[in-house]
């Protein structure tokens, strides 16, 4: 946490006690916000920020395919193979 959570005021690295409130500062806050922090990593709207604060976004999104891709099982990866072409099909033949 850079600031206290009573006040406001803006912590310095490895304070314990806020300069002016006098308030203590948590070790279990700070764990809860880095675990906060971490979970919103592994979130559909996380990606999406890790990918557009990236400077690459075509590089990023092609990680982002591969580890997506390296996650499934070969029936999975068929599966969905499976529903491109079929949606694919679909709409060659609306057309």
């Amino acid at each position: 946490m850079n600031k206290c959570p009573s006040c406001g005021w803006v912590r310095t690295e490895g304070a314990v006690k806020c300069a002016q409130c006098g308030r203590f500062f948590s070790k279990v806050m700070e764990i809860i916000s880095a675990e906060e922090a971490e979970e919103e990593l592994l979130t559909f709207r996380g990606q999406c920020k890790r990918i557009l604060q990236s400077g690459d976004i075509k590089g990023e999104l092609l990680a982002e395919y591969k580890r997506f891709k390296e996650g499934l099982s070969r029936k999975g990866l068929f599966t969905l193979y499976v529903i491109v072409a079929f949606i694919f099909l679909l709409t060659l033949s609306v057309l």
